[in-house]
């Protein structure tokens, strides 16, 4: 008898990886794609050019983690970012969906404006960034296909100890002794990359339609967030400076980055961590 494959678009991301590794804890027969030269993955998929003939026959969960983020790159190939990010997507899910396939699609928060806080997922899109409007376009068509078995994911802001973000960046400048400046009234609402993987391992395996959504279970302001990072690397935390995102220049983050988790923790059976939490784990302080 054939086992039944996961397939994992796009394994040579962040979270394309580390699915990997936890749906090969989990037992799975594991198929994975990548782009041309990629050594980690089985099978070439550009998602810009699509050859859909590649596509292995046996998948009963497909993970589609390819996505092509962050604002200069969506200007700079519009096109293409909306071709790699909306149209791939959709179409990989309508032709693995009927196959039999479980598809899990992840979307992000970035669909939302954050003006609110715990954004509940029924919410009407109102993406503040080029990606979130892709995102948003993603969510629409994924909803319009018919019949088609399948899941969205929003997720918050991922943090790993590989990948800590701007933690990184205010834990260097601190333990130098150079002063930083972090946001009071802009919040963020991160989640461990382990558990972001978790939670979609879960979804598939549990065949979870609809949209489940993943953050930590609260807000912390960018200043906590950098106050937090000061007592981990014991340094002053007199060298956290508290500025107002009203008299910055350029882009901000949006006020609120937390959504409403609930739905998906009771599904879960277990909770999302709390944002100091993560942010303790990035940085390798919580083991």
């Amino acid at each position: 008898m054939t086992r039944e494959i996961d397939l994992v678009v796009g394994a040579g991301g962040k979270v394309g990886a580390a699915l990997v590794g936890a749906l090969h804890r989990h037992g799975a027969t594991v198929v994975t794609t990548g782009r041309a030269g990629s050594v980690a993955s089985d099978l070439t998929f550009d998602m810009d050019k699509p050859d859909y003939a590649i596509l292995p026959e046996g998948v009963a969960r497909a993970y589609i983690c390819a996505a092509m983020p962050g604002a200069d790159a969506c200007a700079a190939e519009p096109e293409k970012a909306f071709r790699v990010n909306v149209t791939t997507p959709v179409e990989l899910t309508r032709r693995l969906a009927a196959r039999g396939a479980f598809v899990v699609n992840i979307s992000s928060t970035q669909i939302f404006d954050g003006d609110r806080p715990a954004v509940s997922p029924g919410t009407q899109h109102s993406p503040y960034s080029e990606y979130g409007r892709h995102k948003s376009a993603l969510e629409d068509r994924l909803r319009a296909l018919p019949e088609t078995p399948g899941a969205i994911v929003r997720i918050s802001k991922i943090l790993s100890l590989n990948d800590p973000g701007i933690l990184a960046k205010w834990r260097d400048e601190l333990v130098q002794g150079r002063a930083v400046s972090a946001f009071r009234d802009r919040a963020m609402s991160p989640v461990s990359l382990r558990q972001a993987v978790d939670a979609l391992v879960a979804v598939a395996y549990g065949r979870w339609s609809g949209v489940s959504q993943v953050s930590a279970s609260d807000e912390i302001s960018y200043l906590d967030a950098a106050l937090a990072v000061a007592r981990i690397a014991r340094a002053n935390p007199e060298l956290v400076r508290s500025v107002s995102a009203d008299d910055a220049a350029g882009t901000v983050p949006p006020r609120h980055a937390g959504l409403d988790c609930g739905a998906t923790e009771t599904r879960l059976g277990w909770r999302f961590a709390r944002s100091v939490q993560v942010v303790k784990e990035a940085l390798g302080a919580e083991q």
